[in-house]
C-alpha cells in the first residue's frame, strides 16, 4: 500500500564532483553536469556503490586553463572515462550531513546509457569502492587457526584486502569442537566470500548479547546454544567494515531517529521527519516460510571419518529464548503451532571431522590421536540456527521515502509511526522498531530523498513513541 505526502526536501548540494583520467593528469570537474547522484549501501553487500546521472554540456574541466570545454567530442572520449578512474565525490543534504568520498575511495566501474545528440550527451556512471576493486586482486591464502573468527575477519580484511577503513567486528565465542577456536584454510577464495563464509559459522560471545549461561540448553530444555544465537551480517557503510551479530545490531542503543507516516505536512514533536511513502513490500508468507524451514526443519550430518550420522531437528520454539526479536511479537510464534510440529525443510551436510587440527608440526599427530573424532565446526548446532536467523529477519519488509538524511546507515535501527497505514492492520502491529536492510541516498540541484528497506521478526513496538501529532 503507497500513500504520498507532499515532499518536504530542500536541494541537494554537490559540493565536489571531479573524474581524473587514468592517462596523463587530466581532471574533469563535471559537478555541473550532474543531474542526479545516488549512494547504495545494504547489510547484504560487501561493498557500496552508486551512480550518477550526467549531462555533458560542454562544461569546463580543471585541466582546461583558458575555460573552454573539454572537447567537442565530450568528456567520454575526451578525458577519456572507460572505466577505473580515480573520483573525488561530496554531496550534502539539507540538515548538512555530507557523504565525502576522498581521493582515493571510489573508483568509475563502467560508464553506461550513452544518449548523444548534436547539443549535449547524457551518460551514466556507475562508481564501485576501492575495496571492491581490490578483492578481486587478492586471495585468502594461508591456514588460520588458533584464534576466534573476528579475529580472522580482521586479520583478512587488514593483512590480505589491505582496507584503510575503520572495523566494527562483534567478538565471537570459540566453537564447541575439539578446538577453542575455529581452524581453516584460505584455498585462494577472494576476501569479502570468505568473511561472508565465515559470518556464517559466528557465534557472538555472551557478554555482547547480554544473557545465557553457556550449559548448552536453552529455556525450553532443548539442548542447544543457550542464548547465543548464531548469525553474522558482514557488510560495508560509507563510514566502515561491519561484522556484525543479527542480535546485536537488533539490539537498541541509545536515542533512535523516530519517523511517522501522517497526512501533516508538519513534523511533529518529538520525531526528526516525515515519512514522504510507503510500501509494505513483503509481510509474513506462509508458503515461502515453509519452504525455507522457518519454523521447523531437520538436517542429516554425515560423519565420514566414523561412517555415521547425526539427525538434528530444529524448532523455532527452541530458538525464541535466545534471540532478540525486534518486537514483543515474535514472527515464528503467531502461526499455528501444528506448523510447528513437522519439519517442513530437509538439508543434508557433512561433518568437518579430523582435517584441521589445532596443533602443528611435531605436536600435530599426537594431538590428533586425542580428538580425532571431533569435529572442528560445531554444525549440528550452527548451521541450523544461522539459516533460521537469517529467514527469520526479512520476513517482514517495508519500504519508505523520507527527506534526504544523508546520515541514516545500513544496519542501523530507527523508530517508524504509522498511525494511517491501513485500516485493516492494526497499527501497532506496523509501528516500532526496524532495522535498515538497505539504504539509498539521491541528490540532485532540486531535492533530496533517502529511500530505505526496513526490516524486523517480530510485530508490536517495543519501546513507546511520542504519540503527541499536532
Amino acid at each position: 500500500m503507497t500513500k504520498k505526502l507532499k515532499p518536504t526536501t530542500a536541494p541537494g548540494n554537490i559540493k565536489k564532483f571531479s573524474i581524473q583520467s587514468n592517462v596523463g593528469e587530466g581532471i574533469a570537474d563535471v559537478r555541473g553536469g550532474v543531474v542526479e547522484f545516488s549512494y547504495y549501501e545494504s547489510v547484504l553487500s560487501n561493498n557500496y556503490t552508486a551512480n550518477a546521472v550526467i549531462m555533458d554540456t560542454g562544461f569546463v574541466g580543471e585541466n582546461d586553463k583558458d575555460k573552454r570545454p573539454i572537447s567537442d567530442a565530450g568528456v567520454i572520449d575526451s578525458l577519456p572515462i572507460r572505466g577505473g578512474e580515480l573520483c573525488q565525490i561530496s554531496v550534502e543534504d539539507a540538515q548538512g550531513n555530507v557523504l565525502d568520498f576522498k581521493a582515493g575511495q571510489i573508483f568509475v566501474n563502467r560508464v553506461r546509457n550513452s544518449s548523444p545528440d548534436s547539443q549535449k550527451e547524457v551518460f551514466q556512471v556507475d562508481f564501485v569502492s576501492k575495496d571492491a576493486i581490490s578483492n578481486h586482486l587478492t586471495r585468502v591464502v594461508k591456514r588460520y587457526h588458533s584464534t576466534l573468527i573476528s579475529n580472522h575477519v580482521e586479520d583478512i580484511l587488514k593483512n590480505v584486502l589491505g582496507t584503510s577503513m575503520p572495523l566494527n567486528i562483534d567478538s565471537t565465542r570459540a566453537t564447541k569442537g575439539h578446538n577453542a577456536d575455529y581452524n581453516f584454510y584460505g584455498n585462494d577464495k577472494k576476501p569479502f566470500y570468505t568473511c561472508t563464509w565465515l559470518a556464517t559459522k559466528a557465534v557472538p560471545t555472551l557478554a555482547s548479547t547480554g544473557g545465557g549461561d553457556g550449559d548448552g540448553t536453552n529455556k525450553a530444555g532443548k539442548v542447544g546454544d543457550g542464548n547465543k544465537p548464531a548469525g553474522y551480517l558482514f557488510y560495508q557503510t560509507h563510514d566502515e567494515y561491519c561484522f556484525k551479530s543479527i542480535d546485536i545490531l537488533l539490539k537498541p542503543e541509545g536515542e533512535l531517529k523516530k519517523f511517522i507516516y501522517h497526512d501533516v505536512e508538519k513534523v511533529p514533536e518529538g520525531y526528526d521527519d516525515n515519512i514522504v511513502s510507503v510500501s509494505i513490500n513483503s509481510d509474513v508468507d506462509l508458503h515461502e516460510n515453509l519452504s525455507l524451514g522457518i519454523y521447523h526443519n531437520r538436517s542429516i550430518f554425515f560423519d565420514f571419518f566414523a561412517m555415521d550420522y547425526i539427525v538434528r531437528k530444529y524448532n523455532i520454539d527452541y530458538q525464541q529464548d535466545g534471540i532478540n526479536p525486534a518486537g514483543s511479537k515474535f514472527m515464528g510464534l503467531i502461526v499455528d503451532e501444528k506448523l510447528r510440529e513437522s519439519p517442513s525443510r530437509l538439508m543434508n551436510h557433512v561433518l568437518d571431522v579430523g582435517a584441521h587440527p589445532d596443533k602443528v608440526g611435531d605436536d600435530q599427530l599426537d594431538y590428533w590421536k586425542e580428538v580425532a573424532t571431533s569435529p572442528n565446526y560445531d554444525a549440528a548446532e550452527r548451521m541450523v540456527q544461522h539459516i533460521m536467523r537469517y529467514n527469520e529477519l526479512f520476513t517482514v519488509k517495508t519500504e519508505i521515502t523520507i527527506p534526504g538524511d544523508f546520515s541514516l546507515r545500513a544496519g542501523q535501527l530507527i523508530m517508524c509511526d504509522f498511525p494511517k497505514l491501513s485500516q485493516s492492520m492494526p497499527e501497532e502491529e506496523t509501528r516500532g522498531i526496524y532495522m535498515i536492510a538497505s539504504v539509498c541516498h539521491r541528490c540532485t540541484p532540486t531535492d533530496t530523498f533517502t529511500s530505505l528497506t526496513l526490516v524486523r521478526d517480530a510485530f508490536d513496538k517495543k519501546a513507546g513513541l511520542n504519540r503527541n501529532l499536532s
